[in-house]
């Protein structure tokens, strides 16, 4: 009993001075919970970077109609620049494809779009009937004596995807250079043609009609964009015609390129 009572005190003086040689070893302006914290841990990681963002996109460009060719076509002809504009309001999401570090993204969500086309002339687009069935012309405005405005406004709900790569870094995007090429397909939801101007005793006369004019009621096409941290530039060609099949005098396709930014 008594050998066993000297190894026991034996082994307390010992541990006691280890722990007063630890405690010493301590900056006492350090309390001992942040020491203990500021050492390393076995399963401590370092912080993930974002892979998944949030993203609203403002474009408004210039709008042309083109034919198979991808010349000016016939309608296009009709067109005047100045005054024919798109702008497409856009939110979805852009994930990083292989992690936070990947320049590689992938781009998805939805856009409401605005297609406005300014005639040149006094002419408008009306639909008549013919032995080779309903199809789309040029017609005059009989109700006008002078035509001021003469306008065509196409509406469009779209899903876009688009594949980017992006240099902005670790768990960044829209920081730098970027480059993307997709598609979009979409639903029209609404045509209008609309003349001002005034009638033969000169008044003020307007006209909207809402009105198909033969086209299609679904859209698809190609994108490509490049751009500068939340500034972008975006080109994009439809794929289908914008008329039914033999409705117009030939195959007419909406192109535009415009300026945007993320917001």
């Amino acid at each position: 009993m008594e050998a066993w009572g000297e190894n026991f005190e034996k082994r307390w003086d010992k541990n006691a001075k280890d722990i007063e040689a630890r405690i010493e070893g301590v900056d006492p302006g350090k309390s001992l919970d942040t020491t203990i914290a500021a050492l390393p841990s076995a399963t401590q990681k370092e912080p993930k970077g974002k892979t998944s963002f949030d993203v609203t996109s403002l474009i408004f460009g210039a709008n042309s109609m083109v034919n198979t060719n991808l010349e000016i076509g016939v309608l296009g002809h009709e067109i005047a620049p100045r005054g024919s504009y798109f702008i497409a309001l856009s939110h979805g999401k852009k994930q990083k494809v292989f992690g936070p570090k990947s320049p590689l993204i992938f781009e998805y969500g939805f856009t409401f779009s605005s297609q406005s086309f300014v005639f040149s002339n006094d002419k408008t687009l009306e639909k008549i009937e013919t032995a080779e069935g309903v199809k789309t012309v040029f017609a005059n405005n009989v109700d006008f004596q002078q035509v001021r405005r003469n306008s065509w406004n196409l509406s469009y709900f779209e899903a876009p995807i688009m594949l980017h790569f992006d240099f902005s870094g670790n768990g960044k995007v829209d920081q730098s250079l970027s480059l993307g090429v997709g598609a979009y397909a979409g639903v029209r939801t609404q045509s209008i043609m609309g003349q001002v101007g005034t009638d033969i005793e000169g008044q003020n006369l307007r006209i909207n009609t809402t009105n198909n004019l033969n086209t299609n009621l679904f859209r698809a096409g190609l994108q490509a964009q490049v751009g500068y941290k939340k500034y972008k530039v975006t080109g994009r060609l439809d794929a289908t015609p914008l008329f039914h099949d033999n409705a117009f005098e030939e195959e007419t396709y909406i192109g535009s390129i415009g300026i945007g930014m993320c917001l």
